[in-house]
């Protein structure tokens, strides 16, 4: 490698600009290359984080590959790998890998990972999939009345959440007509990209995680507030038996196929239902997020999920990767006890807290004294902060998260 060669990141989800400096030192360090990335709206923090930015739309993908082009030409690079690290980066990341003759996923299929009616239009023309298969009942809606048509044709509880966008924003439970008009104003916020109606599932919660042929399982558990069903705690690798993960590892086969996946990062969500069968929640042509691949990290012997992923795109190949399991690993929201301002955070005590329980892998709070939260957030930036523990018992980390949680959540002071 070179100082000529240069590894494109697409976008980053919400608040993982400190992912991308992890990724931009394993490519300065590991091929000896730079890192450029590509991201609307480029902050401080962003041009900290990275060698090169690039201030460009995901959306308008012709318009932003010749951007680059440009930007190749004038600073005499080349471009060697492009990661994918949004959803609204899949599309375009795909397209790059095509023009550059880089590794990447399928272009053809990319959209259905940023729209979800499309996954959900391609999922229903699937003729071949097992029994156990199931396929929820969905409707595109573009307005008030269509939605409220439907709740009245069905009459049952819907799940509704916008077509296009991330972290949980705007998926609310709707279970009358009543209900949709009570909550029309925060989804009318998303009636120009379009909302999906889909039949509601009950089930346990699992993301199909993988990274070239490495794959595992991530039980997730949502939230049981009244209306907002965000996760709120991920273990890996979820504790299951062969019959079950085998039919899992096969949802998010079918999943990655359906969405076009040859072998880059996946992040597929599902529910298994009482009787065993498997509906598709969506997919995601990307790293997972909620700190799941730190999560593997911990889990794993010698699993370097970045690094891992790094290989597959610059070396244009997939091989045989296993990793033996040392421990579960796992993470659970900070939530506010009630509505209101924040008044104190015991940062000392956290510490200690911290210092004291080596199972404890870090503590994170994401609010600041004098931020106004609430007990029923409306999405996954909502939550106060984060805890991320370990165990060889699943059941002792299981009760630990939850422990060591309420312990904080009772120490900050809401008034």
């Amino acid at each position: 490698m070179s100082s000529k060669d240069v590894v494109v990141i697409m976008g980053y989800n919400n608040t993982r600009i400190d992912d991308v400096a992890v990724i931009k030192n394993k490519v300065n360090k590991k091929f000896l290359a730079t890192l450029l990335l590509c991201q609307p709206n480029i902050t401080d923090k962003d041009k900290k984080a990275a060698d090169h930015v690039l201030d460009v739309s995901l959306i308008n993908i012709e318009e932003t590959l010749d951007v680059l082009e440009s930007w190749r030409k004038e600073n005499n690079k080349k471009f060697i790998a492009v990661l994918p690290f949004s959803d609204k980066g899949v599309p375009i990341g795909a397209e790059f890998a095509k023009k550059y003759y880089l590794f990447g996923d399928c272009h053809e299929r990319a959209a259905a990972c940023l729209h979800k009616n499309l996954f959900r239009k391609h999922e229903a023309e699937e003729n071949n999939l097992p029994q156990w298969s199931k396929k929820p009942s969905f409707h595109l809606v573009r307005s008030k009345e269509e939605a409220l048509s439907i709740l009245k044709y069905c009459k049952k509880k819907m799940f509704i959440k916008p077509t296009s966008e991330g972290n949980s924003r705007g998926c609310i439970e709707i279970k009358s007509p009543d209900d949709l008009l009570k909550n029309w104003d925060m989804l009318e916020n998303y009636i120009s990209t379009g909302i999906i109606m889909e039949e509601y599932i009950e089930g346990r919660q699992y993301s199909l995680d993988g990274i070239g042929s490495f794959f595992w399982v991530t039980e997730k558990e949502t939230s049981d507030h009244v209306k907002f069903r965000g996760e709120i705690q991920d273990i890996v690798p979820a504790p299951l038996n062969n019959k079950v993960y085998n039919r899992l590892k096969k949802a998010g086969d079918i999943i990655s196929e359906i969405s076009g996946s040859l072998g880059g990062a996946v992040h597929n969500e599902a529910f298994l239902l009482d009787d065993f069968s498997v509906a598709a929640v969506e997919p995601n042509r990307r790293p997972a997020g909620g700190k799941i691949w730190d999560l593997a990290q911990i889990a794993f012997e010698n699993l370097d999920p970045y690094g891992l992923w790094l290989d597959i795109a610059v070396e244009g190949k997939i091989k045989h990767t296993d990793f033996k399991q040392r421990c579960f690993a796992g993470v659970r929201m900070i939530s506010a006890k009630k509505d209101g301002e924040i008044n104190g955070i015991p940062y000392g005590q956290i510490k200690e807290l911290q210092n004291f329980c080596e199972e404890i892998d870090r503590i994170v709070i994401t609010k600041q004294i004098g931020d106004v939260v609430s007990a029923n957030p409306s999405d996954n930036a909502g939550y106060v902060g984060y805890l991320i523990a370990k165990n060889k018992k699943y059941i002792e980390l299981n009760k630990n998260l939850r422990f060591f949680t309420k312990d904080i959540e009772d120490r900050i002071e809401i008034k």
